[in-house]
């Protein structure tokens, strides 16, 4: 069996702007490792929501995930 390539960067989820329809909830969609989509939900308090996300992110990503995370102009291009 051929050798595959090396394996994609793996997209961070970001939180959503708005409270999820009907649960009030803020939440990211994900794929779990198999490929399936999931959605992992957080509080219905946006502030209470941002920190259990970057809690949640860097306990699925590495550390420098939470950084470009929390600061949404890092990795933008100049113009």
């Amino acid at each position: 069996m051929a050798e595959q390539g090396q394996s994609r960067k793996r997209r961070i989820p970001k939180l959503s702007d708005k409270p999820e329809p009907g649960l009030g909830r803020y939440y990211t969609s994900y794929r779990d490792p198999a490929g399936k989509p999931r959605r992992k939900r957080f509080s219905k308090d946006r502030t209470e929501s941002e920190l259990a996300y970057h809690r949640w992110v860097v306990e699925n990503y590495d550390q420098s995930a939470a950084i470009i995370a929390s600061n949404d102009d890092l990795g933008m291009g100049e113009g």
